[in-house]
């Protein structure tokens, strides 16, 4: 029974609970003691529910850690441009957290031939400087393998 009910959830609320994992795993990694210092228990007394920036139908999240800062990546699909192949889009869309709500939504990228597989999401990460790197995957073929992984350089002055 609890094997289906968390089937369910993840199967519902992908994004949720990734994002509420990352949160839980944030806060048992922040604890910083020697072996020969007592265990703290921490109770948590209410959980918060935080909307993701995300819109309907978000898929292939990720969620970083960045030096005590996180960034939210996903792809979405794109109702204002269709593809002519299948009649459908996606946008490569990303946020930060700065502790008490998301940064707007900024788009890297749409394309009738992003994707995202079980083991490839796409992802954002940025480096000291501010400068973002951004990859995500684009069929080239038809063939399961017949695709590319393209990478984009953001900075303060565009994209490169």
């Amino acid at each position: 029974m609890i094997s289906r009910f968390l089937s369910e959830i993840t199967r519902l609320y992908p994004l949720q609970l990734t994002i509420a994992c990352s949160f839980l795993t944030l806060l048992a990694c922040t604890s910083h003691h020697s072996t020969n210092d007592p265990v703290k228990v921490i109770q948590l007394s209410e959980i918060t529910t935080i909307k993701p920036p995300s819109g309907p139908g978000a898929f292939a999240s990720r969620l970083i850690n960045q030096g005590g800062k996180l960034t939210l990546s996903w792809l979405e699909a794109d109702t204002e441009q269709q593809s002519a192949l299948n009649g459908s889009s996606s946008r490569f869309n990303w946020s930060n957290w700065d502790g008490h709500a998301w940064s707007g939504t900024e788009t890297i990228t749409a394309s009738a031939k992003m994707f995202s597989n079980a083991a490839d999401r796409p992802s954002v990460v940025i480096a000291g400087d501010g400068t973002r790197f951004a990859h995500w995957l684009e069929k080239t073929n038809s063939a399961v393998y017949g695709y590319d992984v393209k990478l984009a350089r953001y900075s303060e002055q565009g994209q490169s």
